[in-house]
């Protein structure tokens, strides 16, 4: 009975033993299997931030590059102030209107009646004006035009000016419009050239009376010398 004891020991232990060392195998291959599919997932997850980021980096540069290839298509301010014109009051056909006018000056007014409707100017690559204030106490004739609203050129021109139909509108509105210029400095330079051809016409004049003068001395000397040789005879 002992012998088969031991017998039956004898066989069952290596199998045992290998049972265990092929549980320990197994277990250890899965460990390295897990890390293996961690480490995967991280590099996997790298690369897909790596390619975020450049696709973001890209997609900011095309952005960038597209606002600097932005150009101006006109800076006639006669055309700016009816683009103006257009974007305050979308309602106004400004092709019906009969005295649509023009006012050059330290600001440009725009409107059509004899009361402008509001004030632009540009600054740098933008467009400024005024509208009238709401003041419903005073008479339209008597609102100040202080209400600010700013746009950019590319932004109004993008609204009033970038379809052929917008432009042949706003080119034959320009052919249009009546334009006082009521600019100061303009005026200066042609007073100051009016004063210089002045100057120059009274420096003639001085010239062309002296040399008279100095004629009739001439005379007058050769009428003496002509009296003294009479006399000596």
């Amino acid at each position: 009975m002992k012998k088969l004891f031991y017998i039956t020991l004898l066989i069952a232990l290596p199998l045992s033993l290998a049972a265990c060392q092929s549980k320990s195998t197994t277990g250890s291959s899965q460990e390295k299997s897990s890390s293996s599919k961690v480490a995967q997932k991280d590099s996997s997850d790298k690369q897909a931030s790596r390619s975020s980021k450049s696709e973001s980096s890209s997609s900011s540069e095309e952005k960038n590059s597209s606002s600097s290839e932005v150009t101006i298509a006109t800076r006639d301010m006669s055309a700016i102030g009816i683009m103006t014109y257009q974007e305050q009051f979308p309602s106004d056909d400004l092709q019906k209107e009969p005295n649509l006018g023009l006012t050059k000056g330290a600001q440009f007014l725009i409107g059509v009646s004899s009361v402008s409707e509001l004030a632009y100017n540009l600054d740098g690559d933008s467009v400024v004006w005024y509208t009238k204030e709401n003041d419903n106490s005073k008479p339209e004739s008597e609102k100040e035009l202080s209400v600010k609203h700013t746009m950019s050129l590319a932004e109004l021109e993008a609204k009033h000016y970038s379809t052929a139909a917008q432009k042949s509108l706003v080119d034959a509105l320009v052919q249009k419009i009546s334009i006082v210029d009521n600019d100061t400095s303009s005026n200066s330079d042609e007073e100051s050239s009016d004063d210089y051809e002045d100057t120059d016409a009274t420096d003639t004049d001085n010239e062309d009376t002296d040399n008279y003068d100095t004629e009739d001395d001439n005379e007058d000397v050769n009428t003496n010398e002509d009296t003294t040789d009479d006399y000596d005879e």
